[in-house]
């Protein structure tokens, strides 16, 4: 599955990524981290353990329909290198959400 989100590098840059998704992970810090096909980087999503666990509800649905490219919603997506973290408190509240893009399942759950 594809996955596609705005997010900032380094330097505040902003860009849209569509990535092949690999995998999820919830840290202490505060993050997920998803994994991608980009060996040398992370990307990071700030949530608490609630958001992170309705976000993992999310992409299992989006999974068990086949679904072939999501987009992340509702919140920042921050591009590290590899094993980084950021001092980022602001983005606790982030309402992130997944929104299906195949055209025979385009809607947001």
């Amino acid at each position: 599955m594809f996955i596609k989100f705005n997010c900032f590098a380094e330097g505040n840059t902003e860009s849209t990524e569509i990535c092949l998704f690999q995998g999820i992970r919830f840290n202490k810090i505060g993050f997920a981290v998803l994994s991608t096909e980009h060996i040398r980087h992370d990307y990071l999503l700030p949530m608490d353990r609630s958001t992170y666990d309705n976000f993992l509800k999310m992409l299992e649905k989006s999974i068990a329909a086949s679904t072939n490219i999501v987009e992340v919603t509702g919140g920042n997506v921050y591009r590290v290198v590899k094993g980084s973290f950021l001092n980022v408190k602001e983005a606790k509240t982030a309402n992130f959400g997944i929104k299906i893009l195949d055209e025979k399942n385009n809607y947001e759950i």
